[in-house]
């Protein structure tokens, strides 16, 4: 399976992004990328057909983090039938 996430951001000197991610029937986020400035989409190919995950995502600088994203909430479905 495949998520694409894609966000905006209209905060100036960002550093990057803390992607995080929880799978259906966790209780806690995990970090699952870092991401650089200037890119705005992650593709995320660790995720398992059949599967529900929530995402969130902040900004970062060097001297603080911002508040979490709204969440997101994707259902991975099954490729398509050969």
């Amino acid at each position: 399976g495949l998520v694409q996430l894609a966000w905006s951001d209209t905060v100036s000197g960002v550093t990057g992004y803390q992607l995080e991610r929880r799978q259906q029937g966790q209780t806690s986020f995990r970090q699952i990328a870092t991401i650089p400035s200037g890119i705005k989409v992650f593709n995320d190919a660790n995720v398992k057909s059949d599967s529900v995950y929530t995402y969130r995502i902040r900004s970062f600088t060097s001297l603080a983090s911002s508040a979490y994203s709204n969440e997101v909430t994707v259902t991975v479905t099954g490729g398509l039938p050969a």
